[in-house]
């Protein structure tokens, strides 16, 4: 079957499809689960007492078990790691959060190894290019590296999650870009920005938004009244 005919609900109104990641994505066909490929192939998830199935990131992605508990599922329909969890994040540089024991939230590896022990209120992924991710701990931010350790950024008063290796940081009422060193990569000279996306970031600069790459080059002057993020179309 052609991997369109999803896209055009040839299964009807009983269809539900994810985005795909890496080459594949859940197809939801009534109460069954699929895993697909770019070329249609289907591969039926194995456990029977899956109830819902989220999208893959690095070739895993959450399930909800018959105990409302999270897990893994594998781009080969297995439960790859079994649901025991609470809830749970999505893979991003082969670490995910979980909630666990006692409502805290840690870190696990594919393996469903615990690699950051739990001690969060909240946690975001981790952005594969940086290494780090946010997390709120006692009632404050921190930034948190893959070995565990926290810091924080002393020039702004709060605290944004790093996306494509870089991190909105705020400055003087204006706002720039930091790095996983927390240095000033791009200086705070904005009135407002977006988040890094596929390489590059909307900026707001005298009441218009235009686009910039990562090294602070202007790619599109700032004229617009709005701008999302971009996109990269492959056109084969």
């Amino acid at each position: 079957m052609d991997a369109l005919d999803y896209r055009f609900g040839s299964y009807g109104p009983d269809l539900y499809l994810t985005d795909f990641n890496g080459g594949f994505a859940i197809a939801e066909i009534g109460s069954n689960f699929f895993v697909i490929d770019t070329e249609g192939n289907e591969t039926p998830v194995n456990d029977p007492t899956i109830k819902a199935v989220k999208h893959f990131t690095e070739g895993l992605a959450p399930c909800k078990g018959k105990r409302n508990n999270w897990g893994y599922i594998n781009t080969n329909g297995e439960v790859a790691i079994s649901p025991q969890f609470s809830s749970v994040g999505y893979f991003s540089g082969g670490l995910a959060w979980v909630r666990g024991d006692g409502d805290k939230i840690g870190y696990i590896d594919k393996e469903g190894n615990w690699v950051v022990p739990p001690r969060f209120i909240i946690a975001y992924d981790f952005d594969a290019e940086s290494g780090i991710a946010l997390v709120m701990m006692d009632d404050r931010n921190y930034y948190l590296s893959k070995s565990g350790n926290l810091s924080i950024f002393k020039q702004t008063s709060k605290l944004y999650p790093f996306s494509n290796g870089l991190a909105i940081a705020k400055w003087n009422e204006k706002i720039g870009f930091i790095n996983n060193k927390m240095e000033w990569v791009i200086p705070a000279k904005y009135d407002a920005a977006r988040p890094f996306y596929n390489g590059f970031a909307a900026v707001k600069y005298d009441s218009r938004w235009g686009i910039i790459d990562k090294e602070g080059n202007v790619v599109l002057e700032p004229t617009f009244m709005d701008i999302r993020d971009v996109e990269i179309i492959d056109s084969e």
